[in-house]
């Protein structure tokens, strides 16, 4: 009976440890891909507006056509996604850190 439940706690507790553990590493990842994905997107305004503010209708007029793309194509707004579930943004993850820690804590619970 003894080696029953001292089997039981340390099984119970090298899940919590492996669990924990790619948890932490999940949401390690989702705050790298978060972090870059509003980069990407504030870096995409900054060259748009960077473009716009120049002094493009005073170049050469293949430079004005590269150019004039540019801001048409700036226009569309950047962003990563994952697959059909949305942007990929802090408030996403801030949201899924907030529903893990509530799954978490359903589950913790005596």
């Amino acid at each position: 009976m003894c080696n029953t439940i001292a089997t039981y706690i340390i099984i119970k507790g090298l899940l919590g440890i492996v669990t924990g553990f790619f948890t932490m590493a999940f949401m390690g990842t989702m705050s790298i891909v978060c972090f870059w994905s509003e980069f990407l997107s504030s870096s995409n305004k900054l060259v748009g507006s960077a473009v716009y503010d120049s002094d493009w209708l005073g170049t050469l007029s293949n430079r004005r056509e590269d150019l004039s793309m540019v801001i048409c194509t700036i226009n569309r707004p950047v962003a990563v996604t994952a697959g059909c579930f949305g942007k990929v943004e802090r408030r996403e993850f801030m949201t899924l850190c907030k529903t893990w820690y509530r799954f978490v804590q359903v589950f913790n619970e005596p």
